[in-house]
C-alpha cells in the first residue's frame, strides 16, 4: 500500500474516533494507555510506512530499523474493541493503545490487565501548562536594520554560516506548537508557500486548521524565516518546514502529551531532520495528575520517552527548557529532561540567564538545559505583521534549531548525536556548565574551525 494511503487511512480512523473522544472529555471521563507485551516482527516493506526522505536519513546516519519501528498488532486493538472498550488511538513507539474510560474509577480499568497481551495500564491525566510569554511594542525599532539577522544570530556565530551561503536549504524542520494563526496571510511569509512549507497536520483535531487559535507558532516561524521588505531574514530562511499542532491553545486536556508522541512519530515517517518544540509539562489543573519534581529525569513522562526515541531515529530534537525560574517548580519542564536531545535555556543577548529561566539540577546525570540562546526581549512578528518583543525559552530554541539546519547543510554526514556533542564541546561554558544556561551559547565560529580540521584530516 502506498505511503500516503497508509497515512490517510490511519488519520481518517483517528478523526472519527477523536470526535467521540472529544465530546466525552467534557464528562467525567479518563484516558488510559494500554501497553502491549509484544509486536509481530515478521518482515515488512518499510517503504509502505516511511517516506524516501526518512529512509535516506536513517541510511545517512547508519541507523537500522528496530522494535519501535514495527507497527502494533492490530489484533490486540480488535480484541479491545470487541470487548467493548473505546479505543481512541494507538502509538507504535509506545506499543500501546489509548483507551477512553467512562470515569476515572471505571471497573473496566482493572479488567484491562486481564488480557494476556496487555503489559501494563496507566492513567494519562492532567493538562499541560501553556508557556507564558509577553508582548510589547517597541517604537524605537528601525525595521531596515533587520534585527533577526543581527544581534541574536551574531551572538552564536551563525552569521558566519550565512555569509558562506548556508541558510538551511534542503533541511527539514518540524515546528510542533499550538497554532500558526495568520501565517498563511502575512506577506512576510508568502515566500514559504512557494515550496518550503511541506505540509500541515493538526493532531488534536484534524477538522481544525493549524492556522486557527494562536499566534505562538507564527512567532516561532518568524525566527526561522520571514521577510523584512525584500530581505530574507531569520536563522535558517531556506529550510523546509512542517507545521504541526499537538497542543490546545486554550482548552487544554490530558491528551496533549499523547498528541506530542504522535507528532514525533509522524516526523519520523516523513523524514524530518530537526524538531523544534515549545512545550513544557509540570503542573496540571488537577493536583493528583500533576508531575512532582522527583518525576524529572525518570522517564515517567511519555513525552520524555518519545523524545529519546526520536533521537534514536536520527532526528535532532530541540525543545524549550521552560520559564519556571521564579516559580516554586523552578527546574526545567518535561520533556526537557529527556536524554539525547537539546534543551535550550533563555538568556539575554549577553548570555546571562533571563530572570524567568528554568534551572537544571545540581548533580543530575544530564546537564539541563544543555545549551542556551537569547530568549529575553526577542523580536518576533505579531498578527499585524509587525515586529514585537517576546519573552520565553520558546524563542530561544529556534535559534539553536536554525543553527543546526545550517550546519547540516554544510556537513550533511554529521550524525545527530555527534552534532549535540560538538555544539556542547565548543560552547562558551563547556568547562563549567551553569544551572540556567548549561554549556552556554554555541560558538559556531569555533565549531566551524574544528569541523574544517576534521574534514582536512580525512
Amino acid at each position: 500500500m502506498p505511503l500516503n494511503m497508509v497515512w490517510n487511512k490511519n488519520f481518517l480512523v483517528f478523526t472519527l474516533l477523536f470526535c467521540f473522544a472529544f465530546l466525552s472529555y467534557a464528562n467525567d471521563s479518563q484516558y488510559v494507555i494500554v501497553s502491549f507485551k509484544d509486536k509481530d516482527l515478521s518482515k515488512i516493506v518499510w517503504e509502505d510506512y516511511y517516506s524516501s526522505k526518512s529512509l535516506e536519513r536513517r541510511l545517512r546516519q547508519g541507523l537500522d530499523f528496530n522494535y519501535h519501528d514495527y507497527p502494533i498488532q492490530t489484533s490486540y486493538i480488535t480484541s479491545l474493541i470487541n470487548a467493548g472498550y473505546q479505543v481512541v488511538d494507538s502509538s507504535r513507539w509506545l506499543n500501546a493503545a489509548l483507551v477512553l474510560l467512562s470515569s476515572p474509577h471505571d471497573s473496566c480499568f482493572d479488567s484491562l490487565s486481564d488480557f494476556s497481551f496487555v503489559n501494563s495500564v496507566e492513567y494519562l491525566g492532567g493538562r499541560m501548562k501553556q508557556e507564558q510569554y509577553h508582548l510589547s511594542q517597541d517604537s524605537t525599532y528601525n525595521e531596515e536594520e533587520g534585527i533577526l539577522s543581527s544581534v541574536a544570530i551574531k551572538s552564536i556565530g551563525l552569521d558566519t554560516l550565512h555569509q558562506e551561503g548556508y541558510l538551511g536549504k534542503d533541511i527539514t524542520i518540524a515546528i510542533i506548537d499550538a497554532g500558526f494563526k495568520e501565517l498563511q496571510h502575512l506577506q512576510r511569509f508568502q515566500h514559504l508557500y512557494e515550496d518550503q512549507i511541506l505540509g500541515e497536520r493538526n493532531f488534536i483535531d484534524s477538522s481544525f486548521s493549524v492556522y486557527s487559535e494562536t499566534m505562538h507558532g507564527t512567532k516561532i516561524m518568524s525566527l526561522f524565516s520571514c521577510k523584512n521588505g525584500q530581505e530574507l531574514i531569520g536563522g535558517s530562511p531556506k529550510a523546509n518546514f512542517w507545521l504541526l499542532v499537538s497542543e490546545a491553545a486554550y482548552d487544554e486536556y490530558p491528551l496533549e502529551e499523547f498528541y506530542y508522541v504522535k507528532a514525533l512519530e509522524f516526523c519520523d515517517s516523513v523524514g524530518v531532520d530537526i524538531v523544534n518544540a515549545s512545550i513544557g509539562y509540570n503542573r496540571f489543573d488537577s493536583v493528583e495528575d500533576s508531575y512532582q519534581i522527583h518525576d524529572l529525569y525518570t522517564k515517567r513522562s511519555i513525552s520524555s520517552r518519545a523524545s529519546s526515541i526520536a533521537a534514536s531515529k536520527g532526528i535532532l530534537l530541540v525543545t524549550s527548557a521552560g520559564n519556571e525560574g521564579t516559580s516554586s517548580w523552578k527546574e526545567v519542564t518535561i520533556p526537557a529532561d529527556a536524554d539525547s536531545i537539546i534543551a535550550v535555556g533563555a538568556t539575554n543577548f549577553k548570555g546571562e540567564p533571563a530572570y524567568f529561566a528554568s534551572y537544571g539540577r545540581e548533580g543530575a546525570q544530564l546537564v539541563r538545559p544543555n545549551l542556551s540562546a537569547p530568549g529575553d526581549k526577542v523580536y518576533t512578528l505579531n498578527e499585524n505583521g509587525r515586529f514585537t518583543l517576546s519573552y520565553g525559552s520558546s524563542y530561544a530554541a529556534p535559534l539553536i534549531s536554525a543553527a543546526i539546519a545550517c550546519l547540516w547543510e554544510k556537513y550533511p554526514s554529521i550524525k545527530a548525536y555527534d552534532m549535540i556533542q560538538y555544539l556542547e564541546q565548543t560552547a562558551t561554558h563547556h568547562s563549567n556548565p551553569e544551572l540556567q544556561t548549561g554549556y552556554g551559547f554555541p560558538d559556531l565560529k569555533k565549531l566551524l574551525r574544528f569541523l574544517d580540521t576534521i574534514d582536512q584530516s580525512r
